[in-house]
């Protein structure tokens, strides 16, 4: 499961993944890759708002039923919320993070403008575990990037 930009990298690049399949896609907003995946893709695309639920455990409920649903056995996020220990007992250790930023740097959320506003000579991505802390699972995976002198932010955050 993945959702947004990421989730069009990896449905893009399946191949490279051997056996591997995009089993679901899961999102809290109504994006344009929502309505790609939607629209051309046969992956099965869906939208949950937590502010449609009354808890946590609610919206992470309604989230594992489609998991369940549709056998998911490892997922990848781009989330900016934490889990909660409904999805993290259900999932221990297949949950995994695409995280902007190269880990241990820039933890948490806007971590593209943290990396971007400290003048970082090199930037990138990480996968890592998810686990109850916020980005400090075991690392699996990082890209990294050199900024190029003068790089805008926009250009910064496209590479990404």
């Amino acid at each position: 499961m993945a959702y947004g930009s990421t989730a069009r990298v990896v449905y893009n690049n399946l191949s490279l993944l051997g056996a591997a399949e995009l089993g679901m896609i899961f999102t809290n907003r109504n994006s344009l890759n929502y309505k790609y995946f939607k629209e051309t893709t046969n992956v099965p695309t869906y939208i949950l708002s937590s502010r449609d639920y009354i808890s946590t455990v609610e919206y992470e409920s309604a989230i594992l039923d489609l998991l369940t649903m549709h056998s998911i056995d490892v997922i990848f996020l781009n989330y900016d919320r934490l889990l909660g220990q409904t999805l993290l007992n259900a999932y221990p250790l297949s949950i995994y993070n695409v995280h902007l930023s190269l880990l241990p740097f820039f933890r948490g959320t806007e971590s593209i403008s943290k990396s971007f506003a400290n003048d970082m000579l090199f930037y990138g991505s990480t996968i890592n575990a998810i686990d109850e802390q916020v980005d400090r699972g075991h690392i699996i995976a990082q890209a990294c990037l050199a900024r190029e002198h003068g790089e805008g932010i926009e250009s910064f955050t496209h590479k990404l």
